[in-house]
């Protein structure tokens, strides 16, 4: 169970790296539209698409990441006193580090869902958002409260 938890959670790790770096390039995608012309009603009409496009890949991104911060959550808690006993407090540092990726994560959706115009694409991804929400933050509380009520 362990091996397959630490490569599982290794692969996560990886995929979260990644994300960043997609989150950053999401960002500057966004940037680089607030510095496109606004001259003509074109440039205007070209620059509003150009912004929903990149304000939904700043919405995907972290998105994915809470779908993996969940996805970790749950092999953490799957390791609650399968784990040397010193190392206990390591999975609730998991938990508790896994909880702000989450709420962190959320933030940047939320933010991005307000300026989109898609409004069935804001509210599926407020939706789906709050449901992962309403799943995980219980549980990396628990994990939490598990490890430190074994203290």
């Amino acid at each position: 169970l362990a091996t397959n938890a630490s490569q599982s959670l290794a692969s996560l790790r990886a995929s979260l790296l990644s994300l960043m770096e997609e989150d950053a390039q999401a960002y500057q995608a966004v940037m680089d539209v607030l510095s496109m012309p606004k001259e003509t009603e074109e440039d205007i009409i070209y620059r509003n698409a150009a912004m929903e496009m990149a304000l939904r890949e700043s919405t995907k991104t972290p998105f994915r990441v809470m779908l993996l911060a969940e996805e970790a959550l749950g092999i953490t808690n799957t390791l609650i006193g399968r784990t040397n006993a010193n190392a206990a407090t390591d999975l609730a540092c998991a938990a508790l580090n896994l909880k702000a990726a989450l709420q962190g994560a959320w933030l940047n959706v939320k933010i991005n869902l307000a300026s989109i115009s898609d409004v069935a694409f804001a509210a599926q991804y407020k939706k789906d958002g709050e449901t992962i929400l309403s799943r995980a933050l219980p549980l990396a509380d628990g994990i939490y409260e598990s490890i430190l009520g074994r203290l």
